[in-house]
């Protein structure tokens, strides 16, 4: 196992002695996906992620826990800024790559080490990671194999938005392209026509490359998506961002 590894993998142990007599692996990871559900109420995500930690303990062979424990460290980094981003992101990493050793099949694990590596990235400076982006995208090209669907298509999500906002006159191997671009996001929206990134990012490429008419649908398709007081925080964000793109229309 990599040392990089190690120090997760001694935080997992330790609480084994504290799960021995609770429910097995499969109620606790249960238990920790009905907390991230409403992950934006109080420390219900601190307390999916000791969920998730504990199945660990129990079993160390959960691919599946472990990806969801990345996860759970990249959106409790989204909601920081600065060194504690940086640290929430780099411990999402470590998780991630510990699934990738234990099930390199699975999709979640792939996933999440590309989306937290890319996130870490945009923390430390863009320019100071580009080294970083033929990997993320390496990464999202592998769940595209594994499982298109994953995550509402996020592979398609992360490439459509990587293509769109890096520069398309890069110097070297790290370009940006509009119509892979275009290309991603449409297959993003057509797998998951309930994400509002999706739908959002779709909408902001088609105005960027002049097609105001084709975005508008997509822009209206998150306002009147869920009611963001139902919502997770991201989806609420999302919704404000649509309205004032076609305030702009």
């Amino acid at each position: 196992m990599r040392a990089i590894g190690k120090a997760v993998v001694a935080a997992v142990a330790t609480l084994s002695m504290s799960v021995a007599a609770q429910a097995d692996p499969a109620e606790l990871e249960q238990q920790g996906d009905a907390l991230y559900a409403s992950r934006g109420i109080g420390t219900n995500a601190q307390d999916a992620i000791q969920a998730y930690q504990k199945a660990l303990a129990m079993d160390s062979s959960r691919s599946s826990a472990y990806w969801k424990t990345a996860r759970g460290y990249f959106w409790l980094a989204m909601q920081q800024k600065g060194q504690a981003a940086e640290d929430g992101f780099k411990e999402a990493i470590e998780y991630a790559k510990l699934c990738v050793e234990v099930n390199d099949g699975d999709a979640g694990c792939h996933f999440w080490l590309g989306a937290s590596y890319g996130k870490y990235g945009e923390v430390r400076g863009v320019f100071q990671s580009l080294y970083l982006v033929p990997f993320v995208m390496r990464e999202m090209e592998r769940v595209i194999v594994l499982d298109r669907r994953f995550e509402s298509a996020g592979a398609d999500l992360a490439l459509g938005r990587m293509y769109y906002l890096i520069p398309e006159g890069m110097p070297g191997d790290v370009k940006g392209d509009r119509k892979k671009a275009v290309q991603h996001l449409r297959m993003a929206a057509t797998l998951a026509p309930d994400s509002a990134l999706a739908r959002l990012w779709l909408g902001e490429a088609l105005i960027h490359e002049g097609e105001r008419d084709a975005a508008r649908p997509h822009l209206q398709a998150v306002l009147d998506g869920p009611d963001p007081r139902n919502a997770v925080p991201e989806e609420a964000r999302a919704k404000a961002a649509a309205r004032a793109l076609l305030g702009k229309l």
